[in-house]
């Protein structure tokens, strides 16, 4: 399994290669971006959030929300990298280093579970 983010990557690799149609794989890119919906990515202030859509040409500037302990209550910032100067997305970050895991671990502590 790969992160969204580098099958997006290898994608472009092999089109530039010529393995892959470079027109398809750049329609590809204009609908879910150099970093699909879903991807947990890292931003270059030291915050983490999950990409929530894309900005069709602007293939590395996502729009993301910005995972907060506030975030399981329902509030969350929402920042479209497009428009937002001088903050970008450093690196992908698999699930599993997500601290969206901390959402499910203050969960169960608001629960009390014994």
């Amino acid at each position: 399994a790969l992160l969204p983010y580098r099958a997006m990557e290898l994608m472009v690799c092999d089109a530039h290669r010529g393995l892959y149609d470079s027109e398809v794989v750049r329609g590809l890119l204009h609908t879910v971006s150099l970093f699909p919906i879903g991807s947990c990515v890292k931003l270059n202030d030291g915050r983490m959030g999950t990409v929530v859509r894309s900005n069709h040409d602007a293939y590395t500037a996502p729009v993301v929300e910005i995972w907060t302990p506030d975030s399981m209550h329902g509030e969350s910032d929402v920042v479209n990298l497009n428009v937002e100067q001088g903050l970008n997305i450093v690196k992908a970050v698999p699930q599993l280093e997500f601290p969206l895991s901390a959402k499910l671990n203050a969960s169960l502590e608001e629960d009390n579970w014994e």
